[in-house]
């Protein structure tokens, strides 16, 4: 998404990603594909990233290797 600037999400949603890494703890996550679509998955994060000035969360996936923090809608440690 080249024309889609990055917008730093908030301190206290970042922490609940650094506390599921640290925790070994699944996320009930819901975002918005590049698409346009939103997916809903319980998905395991394993390390934060930051690449072309945007922050990502790295997961351990089959179905999807990293998520643009701002474009998650929602997170839930599980």
């Amino acid at each position: 998404m080249l024309n889609d600037p990055y917008t730093p999400v908030d301190c206290a949603i970042y922490d609940i990603y650094e506390i599921a890494i640290m925790q070994n703890k699944k996320l009930k996550l819901k975002w918005l594909a590049d698409g346009g679509q939103t997916f809903n998955e319980d998905i395991k994060p394993i390390k934060l990233l930051i690449k072309n000035k945007a922050e990502y969360l790295i997961l351990d996936s089959e179905i999807i290797s990293e998520i643009r923090l701002d474009k998650i809608i929602r997170a839930e440690i599980i």
